[in-house]
C-alpha cells in the first residue's frame, strides 16, 4: 500500500500530446523519455500512454519517476513546454486528480472574516518633532528608536525580543520593516509594527526592496530541497499596492 502511494506521488501526467497510431507509440514514448530523463530518473517502463479501441493514443501519458521531487521538477520545468507548433504540454501531478475528486459537490460559502483595518504606515511622518526612526539589533533584542538630532538623544518607539534570526531591513521609504527567519521573510509596519505579510523562502540570506516599495526580491545561495523552489515568483496585495516577491537561488 505504501509503495502504491509512493508511485502515485512520484508520477506526472503529461497532457496535450499528439494523438498517434500504434506504430508511432514507441517513437512518441522515446521522445518523452528523452525529455524527462534530463530532469529525473524515469523508471523502467515508466512511461504509459493509454489507447482507445482503435489503438490510437489518447493524447496524454503517465511518466513515473523514482521520487516525488523528480515528478514535481518535471511539472515545474515542462508545464507549458512546446513540443511543436500544435502541441504544448500541460503537466499535472498524478495525486492532483485525487484531490480534485474530493472537492465537495455542494458549494459551501467561505467564512467571512471581520474586517481589520491596517494601521497607518505613514504615522511616523506625523511626529511633532519631525524625527526619523532607526532600528538596532543587540543580542536577541531589536529596538526601533526615534532619532532626536536636535537634543542629541534617542527615544524608544518599539522593542521586541527574538524578532529576527539574523538582521532587519527598512524599505527605501521607511514604510516597512523586514525581519529574517529560517522559513522566510516577515514584513511589518504601522506604529505598533503589525505583521503585514509573510513570504516563504528557506534560508533566506539577502533581500532587496524596489525604490517604490512595490517589489521585494529575496536571495539564498543554499539550494532548496524541493526542485520546484529553484525560482519562485509570487504576488500578494499589501497595503493597497501589488507587492511582488521573487525568490531565487543559485544554479
Amino acid at each position: 500500500m505504501v509503495y502504491l502511494l509512493l508511485l502515485l506521488v512520484a508520477a506526472a501526467v503529461v497532457d496535450s500530446l499528439p494523438v498517434v497510431p500504434e506504430d508511432k507509440h514507441e517513437k512518441l514514448a522515446n521522445v518523452l523519455k528523452k525529455i524527462y530523463s534530463q530532469i529525473g530518473n524515469v523508471r523502467e517502463g515508466g512511461i504509459f500512454m493509454p489507447k482507445d479501441a482503435n489503438n490510437m493514443s489518447k493524447g496524454f501519458a503517465f511518466v513515473e519517476f523514482f521520487s516525488p521531487q523528480e515528478a514535481q521538477a518535471a511539472r515545474a520545468q515542462t508545464d507549458g513546454y512546446k513540443l511543436d507548433k500544435n502541441h504544448t504540454f500541460k503537466v499535472s501531478m498524478f495525486d492532483d486528480f485525487d484531490r480534485y475528486a474530493k472537492v465537495p459537490d455542494v458549494y459551501a460559502a467561505p467564512e467571512i472574516k471581520e474586517y481589520s483595518p491596517t494601521e497607518n504606515l505613514h504615522s511616523w511622518m506625523l511626529d511633532k518633532l519631525s524625527r526619523d526612526q532607526f532600528a538596532i539589533k543587540y543580542g536577541d533584542e531589536v529596538a526601533v528608536l526615534w532619532n532626536d538630532g536636535r537634543r542629541f538623544r534617542s527615544e524608544e518607539a518599539y522593542k521586541r525580543t527574538y524578532w529576527t534570526e539574523s538582521f532587519v531591513q527598512w524599505s527605501p521609504m521607511g514604510n516597512y520593516l523586514a525581519t529574517m527567519h529560517r522559513q522566510g521573510v516577515a514584513v511589518w509596519g504601522g506604529p505598533s509594527f503589525q505583521r503585514l505579510a509573510r513570504y516563504s523562502h528557506q534560508n533566506v540570506q539577502l533581500i532587496e526592496f524596489s525604490p517604490a516599495e512595490k517589489y521585494l526580491m529575496t536571495y539564498s545561495s543554499i539550494d532548496p530541497t524541493n526542485p520546484r523552489e529553484k525560482v519562485q515568483v509570487r504576488g500578494v496585495a499589501l497595503a493597497g499596492v501589488f507587492f511582488f516577491l521573487a525568490a531565487t537561488h543559485s544554479f
